[in-house]
């Protein structure tokens, strides 16, 4: 209620400030103290005009936010698009590309895994190649999963062991992780050499600088097309992002 209370006082001055002069002569203190009263009554009688100020003051920001999102992903368009060294699934050559921020160990990750497979089982997403882009931000043993899917995918496996590690439990360890990369049939003292190899190291740093600039805090956060969307959205919702024409066919 204060917040409340305070906005007003501020619109209102807002109001009062922008009355345009009537007279050579300034404004005396009854006058004032007569027009702040106009404005407070007003606004008392009428408080859905300080609603669809708000209401707009909203509007503008988002379209604001938008339209810099927009332009920050096409400055990173090569990155986030058609970084030859990212994992993906779907379709190779599809037309539509999603990319995905995710954390190994992020419990809504989890979920929006089981739906972007879902996905691929449905032929409204025939055309859409998904990007994954590894971004630990759970600490060190984020750090060790996001390095053991790119040690998978140097073997051919990193869709197999991304399933293995989501469908886990979430508390895994080092062994843990290093007995999923058994299971699944990885050479395992290539995958151990793998886990410290320095070109991993600068793929997971690239990341990190890539979700910087594009203010990306938190996952799953998707992108589609000019579109940073935090979160991951159910099946049926990403179905209608994707139906939408793409313009990012780079």
């Amino acid at each position: 209620m204060k917040n409340i209370m305070i906005a007003n006082l501020g619109f209102a001055a807002l109001l009062f400030n922008s009355v345009p002069a009537i007279a050579e002569s300034p404004i005396s203190k009854k006058q004032t103290k007569d027009i702040e009263k106009v404005v407070e009554n007003f606004l008392l009688e009428n408080p859905e005009v300080m609603e669809k100020a708000f209401q707009n003051l909203q509007d503008k920001r988002q379209r604001q936010k938008t339209a810099e999102n927009k332009l920050t992903v096409l400055k990173n368009a090569k990155a986030l698009f058609n970084n030859a060294t990212d994992p993906f699934i779907g379709n190779p050559q599809g037309q539509k590309k999603l990319v995905v921020f995710m954390d190994p160990f992020c419990g809504h990750c989890r979920k929006f895994h089981k739906t972007l497979n879902s996905a691929l089982q449905d032929k409204a997403f025939k055309d859409l190649k998904i990007i994954f882009k590894d971004l630990p931000i759970f600490g060190e043993i984020s750090k060790l999963a996001v390095q053991a899917n790119f040690a998978a995918k140097n073997q051919g496996k990193y869709a197999e062991f991304q399933n293995a590690i989501f469908e886990a439990s979430s508390d895994l360890t080092k062994e843990d992780i290093e007995n999923i990369a058994q299971k699944i049939g990885l050479d395992i003292n290539q995958f151990k050499a793998d886990l410290s190899s320095s070109i991993i190291a600068s793929k997971i740093t690239e990341t990190e600088e890539l979700a910087s600039k594009l203010n990306i805090e938190a996952t799953p956060t998707i992108i589609y097309d000019n579109l940073i969307i935090p979160g991951g959205p159910d099946l049926e919702t990403l179905k209608k992002l994707i139906s939408t024409d793409t313009k990012n066919k780079i």
